[in-house]
Formats: C-alpha cells, structure tokens, sequence
C-alpha cells in the first residue's frame, strides 16, 4: 500500500516537472516570435551611399589600407580603398582602387584628407626622398600621384584608359598641386637635389622630360625627348 502511494507521489512529481517544463519552452518559443514580428515591423534605417562611378555604392565599400610613416616624418598615411564590384583595369584583383589619402601628424594630433569626396582614382603614386646626411638615412620631400577624375573615354567607369593628371604634394598632405593634365604615363622619376626632380613620362602621345620644383609644387619646364631614328628618316613611335 505504502508502495503504490509512493509511485503516484513521484508520477504527480513527474508530470508536475514536465508540465513547468512546457510551460518554459512555450514561453520561450511566444517570446521569439514576438521578437521577430516587432523585427519586421521597426523602421530600418536608410543605407548610406557614396556616389563612385556615377553609381550609388554602399559607404561599406569604402575601406582603409594599413598606415604607413613617411621616411624620415612624423607623418603617418592610408589609401581610402574602394571595392566597387565591377572590374577594372586599375587593379590586378580587378575591384581595388585608391580613392583618397588620410594624414595623421603624430606630434600634432591632426588628422587631414589629401582631397575632399571620394570620386577620384589615384592609379599612381611615388615618394620623393633625399638622403640626411645627419641622419643618414632618408626623408620625405614630396608625394607625386597620378589621378583619374574624369570619364574621357565615356565608358561609365573611371580607368587607366581615361586621361590622368600629375599632381604634387607636399608630405604633410596639406598641400597638393595639379600640374600637368593628359599624362597617359610615367616612365620613371628621380630626384636631382632637395628641391628639385626631373619626372620621364608618356603625354600627348610622345615622351617628355618636366623639371618640377618640389617645394613650390609646381612645373618649372618640360620638354619633348627624341624619338628613336631608324633608317630612311623614320622614327619608332613613342608607345603608350
């Protein structure tokens, strides 16, 4: 007797036990789908947008490269990269492009862009350097960039096929100059003093020598080299 009064005691337990136990999970279950129906009815906040190759591409597509000190500085920059998910011909993975340039002086504190928006495509860049002779070891007298802002070829896109300007900056990124528009190549640049280069490229489809003053940022000369003669008075044409 005593037996059968314990077995239903501990059934009464047990079905007690399950009974709170669906009510948990029943619980649980009406308070998830109540998070998802108030989900799919709070506003959601507009996507932000640049406007990059006269498209509208998620702000999320903008991203920083790592941060590098210019020889010799307190000054540190990044690229600005684009990942804009149509091919192109700036970029050997065919989605990456350099879109601004981000200064941050160290001893400063401060932060600058090198343009304002991000339209543009930088598709070339150098570092002009001199060697300290306290230090003896080199430092940052100018940035030199190639920039794509215009679509001249009308292909909706902005890429090496399009004509470039030669800009000069100075290493701050403060200030930067555009010299010369219709570049369609650099061929190669080398510094002669600390304010002086002499920069070999491609423009108006011949080669050409300029001498930049690399302090004032600006194109003291720049003049047509020779093309190469070959025999009967012809000349190998200069490739772009």
């Amino acid at each position: 007797m005593k037996s059968e009064r314990f077995f239903t005691f501990i059934q009464r337990v047990n079905s007690l036990f399950l009974f709170v136990v669906g009510l948990v999970v029943l619980g649980l279950l009406i308070g998830t789908a109540l998070e998802s129906i108030l989900d799919l009815l709070r506003p959601k906040p507009a996507k932000k947008v640049v406007q990059v190759h006269n498209e509208e591409t998620p702000e999320s597509s903008l991203f920083f490269g790592s941060f590098d000190r210019l020889p010799g500085t307190d000054i540190l920059w990044s690229p600005v990269l684009s990942s804009d998910g149509y091919p192109s011909k700036l970029s050997s993975k065919g989605s990456r492009e350099t879109r601004n340039y981000l200064f941050f002086d160290l001893e400063a504190k401060r932060s600058s862009w090198l343009v304002d928006g991000n339209e543009q495509v930088f598709s070339w860049y150098q570092v002009a350097t001199v060697e300290d002779a306290e230090t003896d070891s080199s430092r940052a007298i100018a940035l030199l960039f190639l920039v794509i802002s215009e679509d001249s070829d009308g292909d909706g896109r902005l890429t090496e096929d399009d004509e470039a300007a030669l800009a000069l900056a100075d290493p701050t990124g403060q200030r930067m100059t555009t010299l010369l528009s219709g570049v369609e190549r650099i061929d190669s640049f080398e510094v002669f003093s600390p304010s002086r280069g002499f920069l070999f490229l491609v423009s108006g489809g011949s080669l050409k020598v300029a001498e930049l003053d690399l302090e004032r940022l600006e194109i003291l000369s720049i003049d047509p080299l020779p093309s190469i003669p070959l025999a009967g008075g012809k000349e190998i044409p200069t490739p772009s």
